[in-house]
C-alpha cells in the first residue's frame, strides 16, 4: 500500500485511467489514522474490495469521480477513521 497525504492521492486519482483505478483504504497506525491508495485492479486489492469483511475501503476512485465529494469523502475518513 501507498500511504499519503490527501493532496497526493488526489493527484493519483485525477490521473488514473476507468481502466486503473485507485483504492483507498483507512489503516490505524499506532495513535493515527493514515490513507493508503492502491491500485484497485490487483488480485489482492479485489479480493478485499469483494471481501463481505473488510471494513476500512473507502472507495475505489479514477480520474471521473467527482473530485470535490472524493476530496470530501478522503477527509471524513481520515478524520474519522473510516
Amino acid at each position: 500500500m501507498s500511504t499519503g497525504t490527501i493532496s497526493n492521492i488526489m493527484t493519483r486519482i485525477k490521473n488514473a485511467s476507468p481502466l486503473s483505478p485507485i483504492a483507498v483504504f483507512v489503516e490505524h497506525e499506532f495513535l493515527s489514522t493514515e490513507l493508503n491508495a492502491v491500485f484497485a485492479e490487483t488480485v489482492k486489492t479485489q479480493q478485499d474490495i469483494h471481501n463481505p469483511n473488510t471494513q476500512n475501503l473507502v472507495g475505489v476512485f479514477d480520474k471521473r469521480s467527482n473530485a470535490v465529494e472524493v476530496e470530501k469523502k478522503l477527509k471524513k475518513a481520515r478524520d474519522n477513521g473510516c
